[in-house]
């Protein structure tokens, strides 16, 4: 098929590209080196041999109405005498919605002695009532329609460094959605939307990653630059063959005290029987702000956003944001005619001074569309 052809083709081309990408060492990035700034985190108290953060959790989002529960931020090194290394770390939230929202979300970030390995996963059990509008990107809002689904998802990616802040790897992913409820006589009750009665996703890839952060939950300079591929099959018990291919492209710049600009692109391209859920989603509390997450979906997604922050006052800061993004059916269908904008504006307050994290409240704004949001850590 044309299309797998354009999608191994693409694959194959930016992991070249990603290969002959010349490393500039980190003093030329201008950011502290790995030893000098554990050293510095340990000195202002950001890090401790086994700390435990536990957090009460409340924010709001279109997706979820309000919700609350709690979080456990557990920092950690693997090797307590290895003083070079990154530290790890893993998160778990267990939250309720007024929407009658279950999720039990789980990541972690581990680094092994001297950052040789990098293990990287995410664990998610929703029990989440959703709003579909069809598939392509111009479904109408009438169109809405409610459904209820149990939604398991597990991915692990396991990444050996083969030169400094480079990362490269094998990712196992696995997604199951079951008992799922739609309307009668909506576009999800008749047998023409692939998944619609749910089932397995069981797939194995590539991910190749570039990250020189300073601090990965409120970034001041760097970059992060990823490449991800998953292929779904049944000789791996998936319901459903298809390909994934992912990429996404962050730097961050801090041209004066407390302001910093970002600039995050994100690729996603899938071809072959996607099922409704895996499909590319527009939308959302991270990338085009003001967009039901999901209010359009299909096989291909492009979206960029770029971000100004400035902390004016002590804990308290500001942003601005804007984006362009949209959804298509194949990659060389995208109709840049059809983009769709987002823009908008935040308050922020450092919660935890130090460890840089933010609670932010971001107000965006879509064609015809608008939301609010209030989460912790910023967008990306």
């Amino acid at each position: 098929m044309r299309s797998d052809r354009e999608i191994y083709l693409l694959t194959l081309i930016i992991f070249q590209i990603f290969l002959f990408i010349p490393c500039r060492s980190r003093a030329e990035e201008g950011k502290i080196p790995v030893q000098d700034t554990i050293h510095y985190e340990k000195k202002i108290g950001l890090i401790k041999k086994g700390n435990l953060v536990p957090l009460p959790l409340v924010f709001y989002s279109p997706e979820t109405s309000l919700a609350f529960g709690g979080v456990l931020f557990n920092l950690f090194q693997t090797v307590p005498k290895d003083t070079l290394s990154k530290f790890s770390n893993v998160r778990t939230a267990i939250i309720f919605t007024l929407r009658s929202q279950l999720l039990v979300d789980v990541d972690h970030d581990i680094f092994t002695r001297n950052e040789k390995y990098r293990i990287t996963g995410k664990f998610l059990y929703a029990k989440f009532p959703d709003y579909f509008y069809g598939i392509g990107n111009q479904t109408l809002e009438e169109h809405e329609e409610q459904f209820n689904a149990n939604n398991f998802n597990f991915r692990s990616q396991v990444m050996r460094q083969f030169f400094d802040n480079f990362y490269a790897g094998l990712i196992f992913n696995l997604n199951y959605l079951g008992n799922v409820e739609a309307e009668k006589g909506g576009m999800l009750d008749d047998d023409v939307i692939t998944g619609q009665e749910g089932g397995i996703s069981s797939g194995i890839g590539l991910i190749a990653q570039w990250d020189t952060r300073d601090f990965n939950l409120n970034c001041t300079r760097g970059h992060f630059f990823e490449i991800a591929t998953r292929h779904f099959r049944s000789y791996l018990g998936s319901d459903f063959d298809y390909n994934i291919i992912e990429m996404e492209a962050m730097k961050f710049f801090s041209f004066f005290p407390r302001q910093v600009v970002g600039l995050q692109f994100i690729g996603r391209f899938s071809n072959r029987e996607v099922p409704f859920h895996q499909l590319s989603l527009l939308g959302g509390d991270k990338m085009m702000r003001g967009y039901y997450r999901g209010r359009y979906r299909d096989k291909v997604l492009y979206a960029f956003q770029a971000e100004y922050r400035w902390q004016f006052y002590k804990r308290f800061g500001v942003v601005f944001f804007g984006g362009l993004g949209d959804v298509s059916e194949e990659f060389h269908t995208f109709d840049f005619s059809e983009v769709k904008p987002s823009c908008g504006i935040g308050l922020r307050y450092m919660i935890l001074p130090k460890r840089k994290v933010n609670l932010r409240l971001d107000i965006g704004f879509g064609k015809e569309t608008n939301g609010i949001y209030i989460n912790i850590t910023e967008a990306f």
